[in-house]
């Protein structure tokens, strides 16, 4: 199913947030983010679990954050095959890719990349 239609029955599902005022203190809070403490090693602990999720002949469709389990996602199958997608056009007149991931994660799709074309 393509991941426009995904969406779309998603939304019907869920009914519409409800808005609220939130205070000038809510701004000015950001809270420690990545840097709040156990981040680092809940990624660490995911790490080995994600790549033996993922690894042939297993399906893909595993999140890649921390928080999330290994199992499998429609939502996750579609992200990572157009992730696939993109990489396969980018490299399809050459013999090397570089990619440059500025998305703030600990690179989990590096390995997807690595499973899916062999790399690993």
């Amino acid at each position: 199913m393509p991941p426009i239609v995904v969406s779309a029955l998603r939304r019907r599902r869920r009914p519409a947030p409800k808005w609220e005022y939130v205070s000038e203190e809510w701004i000015n809070d950001d809270g420690p983010g990545w840097d709040a403490e156990g981040v680092v090693d809940a990624y660490r602990r995911k790490l080995a679990v994600f790549r033996e999720a993922i690894a042939a002949p297993s399906p893909i469709g595993v999140a890649t954050e921390a928080g999330s389990g290994v199992g499998l996602s429609q939502y996750h199958q579609n992200e990572v095959l157009e992730y696939a997608y993109a990489v396969a056009r980018a490299g399809a007149a050459r013999d090397r890719i570089s990619i440059l991931d500025w998305g703030g994660g600990f690179g989990f799709m590096s390995f997807v990349v690595a499973e899916l074309f062999s790399l690993c």
